[in-house]
């Protein structure tokens, strides 16, 4: 039996970088590949259209040394919030996890700066499968490679 669980994450970035990211997600993902070329070597649309509820988008990416493959549905996006949820329905995240949902958002604070938060809601196929703390490390660091090609 598996385990639910829930991490929340969040960044402080510099103003407006938030918005760049949250309209990568959502408009061009594709466009990781060159920003963060290590994580990301592609994404496609299998159907539908990027940044539409219910499009389902392929990524070939790379975690921990390996190529790996994730099939997902956009659940929600929300452009105010900077908001953009993906469910993952396929590839290799489902060889541990039952259900896996990550979902990206940016918060603006009075200061100025923003907050951006990933939100991984899963659960594990079994015990074994502990919390995915490595996949939260991967969208960070794309994070932190947008902020670094944009000027």
């Amino acid at each position: 039996m598996g385990a639910k669980g829930k991490l929340v994450v969040g960044q402080e970035f510099f103003p407006s970088k938030g918005d760049i990211f949250h309209q990568l997600l959502k408009n061009n993902p594709h466009a990781f590949s060159t920003s963060s070329p290590q994580i990301i070597q592609g994404c496609v649309v299998h159907e539908g259209e990027f940044g539409k509820p219910g499009s389902v988008i392929f990524w070939n990416y790379t975690h921990d040394g390996k190529e790996r493959v994730a099939k997902e549905v956009i659940e929600a996006v929300d452009d105010e919030k900077k908001l953009i949820s993906l469910r993952v329905i396929g590839g290799d995240i489902l060889d541990e996890y039952k259900e896996f949902l990550l979902t990206f958002h940016v918060e603006e604070s009075n200061d100025g700066k923003e907050l951006a938060t990933w939100t991984f809601e899963y659960e594990t196929l079994n015990d074994d499968v502990g919390p995915p703390f490595s996949l939260i490390q991967l969208a960070f660091a794309m994070i932190v490679d947008v902020e670094k090609a944009q000027p």
